[in-house]
């Protein structure tokens, strides 16, 4: 094992222990997937272009050898047409539930941010309104008020991800969580 393949044992062994043994009930399945996820992160670990994407990188390949793990031991059944629907329903209502989980985190979390981003986040997330009708009530220039809110997100998903290691999907639905800090009060 390469140093930094070593480095990365050492870090994410635990919680990709955990990680995976709440997505696989066999034990020695567990196993084996957390050793199939060392091997592909130290044949590819040369691929990694950006350090500072270490946490997500590492999570992406233990959830792709996850789905490699079900691909594998799926037998192909014909389902009726509707139970197809039915399922693709609950994938989304579970990542719904983790979503609106999440969001509740937001509004206490939204007390560290300064008044000006705290009021632009208030008006445009949580009260739908748009960006153009901000600036025309705060007396702002449009750019400027998008600059406000994108501080603003940028600030509370700092605060967020301080607390909690968020997994989201490319829609930015929520797939899972962790918390980083066992004393926060906000999740």
């Amino acid at each position: 094992m390469t140093q930094i393949t070593e480095a990365i044992w050492q870090q994410f062994h635990d919680s990709l222990a955990n990680f995976i043994r709440k997505r696989i009930s066999n034990e020695a399945d567990a196993q084996d997937i957390l050793q199939d996820v060392f091997v592909k992160i130290h044949q590819s670990v040369s691929q990694l272009k950006d350090e500072t994407r270490l946490t997500a990188w590492v999570y992406q390949i233990t959830r792709n050898v996850i789905h490699d793990y079900y691909r594998q031991r799926r037998e192909w059944v014909e389902l009726p047409d509707g139970l197809v629907d039915v399922a693709a329903d609950v994938e989304t209502a579970v990542s719904t539930d983790l979503t609106q989980e999440v969001a509740q985190w937001l509004r206490p979390m939204m007390a560290q941010l300064s008044p000006k981003q705290r009021e632009a986040i208030q008006l445009v997330e949580l009260e739908g309104m748009s960006q153009r009708k901000m600036s025309e009530q705060l007396q702002l220039s449009i750019s400027g008020t998008k600059s406000r809110v994108q501080r603003g997100r940028k600030q509370l998903k700092e605060v967020l991800l301080a607390c909690c290691h968020v997994e989201f999907d490319r829609q930015g639905n929520v797939l899972g969580y962790q918390e980083r800090v066992a004393e926060c009060d906000h999740c």
